[in-house]
């Protein structure tokens, strides 16, 4: 897709790798069935909260009961509806850590980034101010920390219970965004004003150019400055900031989306794949979002990354 040379708050932008509209449909459909309380990349819905039930699993897990995830995993984590508490570091580390202790790295070369705390702390205005609900800042971007540490598999885990939402979309969008790679670096400019620090041109390996996306979910210097550099050298950190951004979507906090809305499409909050695809292009259900969001339920479905 064609770089937008309009900034938007909070937005992120790739070059799209297009997708027929038969995938789009059909992964679509498998999807949306199989998937409970999802939005849909068509159609958005709302999730609505599910009565007494706990916000650090999913409304057919409980910690401690084996789910039908297989082997050597106790809990599962799924979708917290809008407006539900959400869980804390600490405690979504310590299921994490009780249900796959023990399990092996399989990206060696996120190792180094996967022992690095976070460190820091996001900006008060990290969302643009002025573009959606405050408490997109007060309650969301200052929950985000960076504080854990293990596998990869375990890091996407943790961040999926602590922004309440689905552990097999965080891996599938993780494996769409750079096959679990934290190393992984993407939409190269030679702008040199969309540097990160220490990133100027040239100094990553391409003359005259510079990455502006990086790390595992390919959060992106342009749109999200005041994520770096701890995107970059901490795994927990980028994955963290990129759910905080998507959990600032899904409760409905970027008023902003109402101006780029896809027609027949109103943002509002509880749509799990309007909010994915909005990571991806900057707005909401437009044609770049849906393929997108297609790309990643594909995976979820089983099948094989978008090409």
């Amino acid at each position: 897709m064609t770089q937008d040379p309009t900034p938007r708050p909070a937005a992120r932008y790739r070059t799209l790798i297009a997708i027929g509209a038969i995938v789009l449909l059909a992964v679509s459909a498998v999807v949306g069935a199989s998937a409970s309380r999802s939005g849909s990349s068509s159609s958005p819905q709302s999730d609505s909260p599910a009565s007494g039930t706990s916000p650090t699993v999913d409304s057919t897990t409980t910690p401690g009961t084996p789910s039908a995830g297989g082997p050597g995993s106790t809990t599962t984590f799924g979708m917290i509806a809008p407006g539900r508490p959400l869980p804390s570091d600490e405690h979504c580390g310590t299921l994490v850590k009780d249900a796959s202790d023990g399990d092996q790295e399989t990206v060696p070369a996120n190792i180094p980034f996967n022992h690095v705390r976070g460190g820091q702390q996001l900006p008060p205005d990290f969302f643009a101010p002025g573009s959606g609900d405050p408490r997109e800042d007060r309650e969301i971007a200052a929950r985000v920390t960076g504080n854990f540490t293990g596998t990869t598999d375990q890091v996407l885990r943790w961040a999926a219970c602590k922004w309440g939402i689905d552990e097999r979309y965080v891996r599938a969008q993780a494996k769409v965004e750079s096959s679990w790679r934290q190393t992984k670096r993407g939409d190269w400019t030679s702008d040199a004003s969309r540097c990160a620090p220490g990133h100027e041109l040239g100094a990553d390996g391409r003359a005259g150019q510079c990455p502006e996306s990086f790390g595992v979910l390919q959060v992106r210097y342009a749109y999200f400055p005041g994520a770096f550099p701890a995107a970059i050298n901490s795994t927990a950190f980028n994955i963290d900031t990129a759910y905080a951004v998507w959990r600032a979507c899904y409760e409905g906090y970027e008023w902003w989306l109402r101006d780029v809305q896809a027609s027949g499409q109103a943002y509002a909050a509880g749509s799990v794949w309007g909010c994915i695809g909005r990571w991806y292009s900057g707005e909401w259900f437009d044609q770049a979002a849906q393929e997108y969001s297609a790309c990643v339920q594909q995976v979820v479905a089983g099948r094989s990354p978008c090409r």
